[in-house]
């Protein structure tokens, strides 16, 4: 988890430097980035929304999975790993807002959020996966 984490908090600060450099025109383009830029909004947003109706299908989850005595850890791991998987579709807003803007928005956009998306995803499925050092 210290690897999502890491990758998580860096492709936060790049996208908060890509909208403070200018890159990123107007209104905010993702919404983890509209709640760092307003966090008043948290109440209406889309990702709070998500976040609930998943903790809440973990909390049957698991609630049925200890009434039938059966393994509990992939109802826990699996609705964390969506939660995960959406920050990365966020990110991915944000590259395909950058790379549209100019060439030069292309270029910098592939070579610092293409692989950090990469990186974060494969942090992912390492951490979902149970393999991460």
């Amino acid at each position: 988890m210290g690897k999502v984490v890491k990758w998580l908090g860096l492709m936060g600060g790049v996208t908060l430097l890509f909208y403070l450099g200018g890159m990123i025109s107007g209104t905010a383009t993702s919404t983890l980035l509209d709640l760092m830029l307003n966090p008043s909004n948290i109440e209406t947003s889309n990702m709070v929304l998500k976040i609930t109706s998943i903790s809440i299908l973990v909390i049957s989850a698991v609630s049925t999975f200890v009434t039938r005595n059966q393994n509990s850890d992939f109802a826990l791991i699996f609705p964390i790993t969506a939660i995960l998987l959406s920050f990365g579709w966020d990110f991915l807003t944000v590259f395909m807002a950058i790379r549209q803007t100019s060439t030069i928005g292309a270029v910098i956009g592939g070579m610092i959020f293409g692989p950090m998306l990469l990186m974060y995803t494969i942090s992912v499925v390492e951490w979902w996966r149970g393999i991460e050092a």
